[in-house]
């Protein structure tokens, strides 16, 4: 329809509908992609928020469990100096405080987005 006017329609670009139209929406594009990506204070909280929305993500989750060796050597008084140990250890989490953790990780993703939008309105 556009093209059709605008090879069809008034000569005069202002009062050509096909001209006004196009150039109205691209106007607006370019205003809403700077409002929206030109802002570097947007661009580091929107950061910060896929910071926030990782922590969330990772939140609740127990510890890595720890595998340790470790290689001793008496240097006197024993038939067999060399002694070879090893270990593993992991956390066992107190009851209710993963849930309380999930809690706070998503309650900070949360004020970070409100914060971006009160930014961006």
């Amino acid at each position: 329809m556009v093209i059709v006017d605008g090879l069809t329609g008034r000569q005069i670009a202002p009062r050509n509908v096909a001209t006004t139209t196009v150039w109205l929406h691209y106007r607006g594009l370019v205003v809403v992609a700077l409002a929206l990506f030109g802002n570097a204070e947007l661009r580091v909280a929107r950061s910060r928020a896929g910071v926030t929305a990782a922590s969330a993500a990772h939140a609740g989750l127990w510890d890595d469990p720890v595998l340790a060796m470790d290689v001793t050597r008496i240097v006197s008084g024993m038939a067999n100096p060399w002694m070879f140990m090893t270990s593993i250890s992991f956390t066992l989490p107190v009851s209710g405080r993963l849930k309380t953790e999930i809690a706070l990780a998503d309650a900070g993703h949360a004020v970070e987005l409100h914060r971006i939008a009160e930014r961006e309105w």
